[in-house]
Formats: C-alpha cells, structure tokens, sequence
C-alpha cells in the first residue's frame, strides 16, 4: 500500500521562518528508511488548475478552490 503525504501551508499562519524549516532532515531521514519514493515542492496557488471530467467532457478551471455558495 502506498500513501499520498501532502504538507499544506496556511496563508494566514505565522511568516515563515528558515530556522525553522526542517524539511531536508525528513526527506533524508524518509530516503535513508526507504519510504520515500518521490517527492516535490508544489508551484504556488497561482499556477493551480483543477482538471475534472464531466459528461465525456474534459473541464480545466483555475485554482484548487471549492466552488461553493
């Protein structure tokens, strides 16, 4: 069984903080275990699209946003 890690950030969180930022000591530490198979940096929210198939039909819209009312 394989599972999906994605790290999500929120905008209103505190700044971020290099000190802090430890992500390179869990790849290595994730790689070492064997239990990483491949990993990225997501682009930023801009560059989003939501790509969905509906009625045979491909539909492609900006943004990874719930489209509620």
């Amino acid at each position: 069984m394989r599972y999906l890690m994605l790290v999500c950030v929120d905008p209103s969180a505190e700044p971020f903080d290099p000190a802090q930022d430890n992500i390179e000591e869990r790849v290595s530490s994730n790689d070492k275990k064997g239990s990483r198979i491949i990993g990225e940096r997501l682009d930023h929210v801009s560059k989003a699209k939501t790509v969905r198939v509906r009625q045979g039909q491909l539909l492609v819209t900006d943004g990874p946003f719930a489209e509620t009312r």
